[in-house]
């Protein structure tokens, strides 16, 4: 799962800003992509322990729109692990599908997508690069403008088929004030285990600030609650601080923003220096709960988006 997010910002299917190549009116194929290089230096406090991580990644985006409202997309990923990091290259189309949006608030997208759950995606984040780390299935946005309501229903299966899902949030806008029930339900197929957990969640914006909060509850015996915690503050539109607290015992949470039975803290900063450069610092202090030992993770990401 991806560690380094900017606080309350849903990582939805980016396509980028790119030219527009014409077939006929009303349909057009837009191109675009990135490269992303990070350098990530992790230190094992029980073991005194050092190594270092590189990731180089590619992306390339194709978007085919038949009108305003219904349109397919397919991405080409690529990443190269170097370093200390022993896991092989991927290379594969990992984003395919269709995408109905009859307006801004409500649509439908049917194939191999990157999926969210929760306010701080404390129950769902596959955000990352590679087909397994994607969900193939379905996703249902609904808003209900006048009544300031607004709802997410996931479902589907990932990590090459062995976990399904399905996942619904409902979110109730009160002026700045966001509240959000959440539910998630998965299945390991090699097992035929089931984990249910419900969320509560609850974000909060004000001028340059944004406050967010969530709580997890498994149906699991023990091991079962978590929450999450986090502030971040906007010196301009481009340039974020952000530092989110989290505490998942073993069974509340498998496949969130982060790793199951641990707890720590994550600084972020995030700076876009144009429209197509960024980087981000990313500091991280965290303890596996069960065994207690600490690891500091620090991590350095640049991105050219075209």
């Amino acid at each position: 799962m991806k560690h380094g997010k900017t606080l309350l910002m849903a990582a939805l299917l980016t396509l980028g800003t790119a030219a527009g190549v014409h077939a006929e009116e009303g349909d057009a194929l837009e191109i675009s992509g990135s490269l992303t290089g990070n350098w990530e230096h992790v230190e094992e406090k029980a073991t005194d322990e050092e190594f270092d991580n590189t990731e180089q990644t590619f992306n390339l985006n194709l978007n085919y729109s038949f009108s305003d409202k219904l349109e397919a997309y397919l991405r080409y990923s690529y990443r190269h692990f170097g370093g200390d990091n022993s896991d092989e290259k991927i290379s594969e189309l990992d984003l395919y599908g269709i995408k109905y949006q009859l307006n801004e608030e409500n649509a439908l997208n049917i194939g191999s997508q990157e999926a969210e759950l929760g306010v701080l995606s404390g129950l769902v984040d596959l955000t990352e690069v590679g087909k397994d780390a994607m969900m193939q299935g379905v996703t249902w946005d609904y808003g209900a403008e006048d009544a300031d309501i607004s709802a997410h229903v996931i479902g589907g299966e990932t990590f090459d088929g062995d976990l399904t899902l399905a996942g619904l949030q409902l979110n109730k806008k009160m002026g700045d004030v966001t509240v959000s029930g959440e539910y998630l339900h998965l299945k390991d197929d090699t097992t035929d285990d089931k984990l249910s957990t419900f969320g509560l969640g609850a974000a909060y914006t004000f001028e340059k600030w944004g406050l967010a909060a969530e709580y997890l509850r498994s149906d699991a015996d023990e091991d079962k609650t978590g929450y999450l915690a986090g502030v971040t503050y906007s010196f301009t539109d481009d340039n974020t601080l952000s530092l989110t607290y989290r505490n998942l015992k073993s069974a509340s949470t498998l496949i969130g923003t982060y790793g199951n039975d641990t707890k720590g803290f994550e600084l972020e900063w995030e700076k876009s220096f144009s429209d197509r450069w960024t980087l981000t610092l990313t500091h991280e202090k965290a303890t596996t709960i069960s065994t207690d030992e600490d690891t500091d993770t620090s991590t350095v990401e640049v991105s050219y988006s075209f």
